[in-house]
């Protein structure tokens, strides 16, 4: 198996459409290469809240930082739940001393924030499409 990336980004409540979507800055991704069965290496590329985020730009970065012997962030072993909230946990959890944590806890402050304002905007949406019949 090849290496894999996945991406932690910033999203809102987008109440015109009723989605959530992504914002265009911050986020965090991750490259995961396996040792073994179930086991991953994996390296942590950081955009900043004020920057512009690029998945192209991430991947190629994360890529580069591998192939110049940089050492893993750290080593995930999977279990049953998503990946990414697995990596995610494993960044927060991690011994090394860098603002990883405090973007991660931003991003899912924002995150639970679209959720609970789709949940709120949900019962105003299915009310106003009732119909009654003949």
């Amino acid at each position: 198996m090849q290496q894999f990336f996945r991406h932690f980004r910033p999203s809102w409540f987008n109440s015109h459409r009723g989605t959530i979507d992504t914002l265009p800055n911050g986020g965090i991704s991750f490259m995961l290469c396996p040792i073994s069965e179930g086991t991953y290496q994996y390296w942590i590329y950081i955009c900043p809240k004020n920057a512009q985020f690029s998945s192209k730009a991430a991947v190629k970065k994360l890529r580069e930082v591998q192939q110049t012997g940089t050492v893993p962030w750290g080593e995930l072993h999977l279990d049953d739940s998503p990946i990414l909230n697995q990596l995610v946990t494993a960044a927060v959890n991690s011994d090394l001393p860098t603002e990883v944590g405090a973007l991660i806890y931003y991003i899912q402050q924002l995150n639970t924030l679209a959720l609970l304002e789709k949940q709120l905007a949900l019962p105003t949406t299915s009310a106003t499409s009732e119909y009654e019949a003949d």
